[in-house]
């Protein structure tokens, strides 16, 4: 949670049984957060692994896998590139 979040936290806590309302929402919007950081998260091991069984299909001369694996890899690195550009710009 950033720390504008926690001083809100604390503010909350303060104001007892009133500031619930506000809680919930503070924390219903730091999950939201979270469940998006970790698709991205995901997203790039997906590349990251996909950029792995190339380079291991190179190193061993297997030109079918990586025949095979590279649209994987270039589709999801587009993906990456384009939610880079959509954080960014949001």
């Amino acid at each position: 949670m950033p720390v504008q979040g926690m001083r809100t936290y604390i503010a909350n806590m303060n104001r007892g049984r009133r500031g619930a309302a506000d809680q919930h929402e503070l924390f219903a919007r730091h999950a939201e957060r979270l469940r998006a950081e970790i698709a991205r998260l995901r997203l790039r091991e997906r590349y990251v692994s996909a950029k792995a069984e190339l380079w291991a299909a190179r190193v061993s001369g297997d030109a079918a896998a990586e025949e095979r694996i590279t649209p994987t890899a270039i589709e999801l690195g587009a993906a990456l590139l384009k939610e880079e550009v959509e954080l960014h710009h949001d």
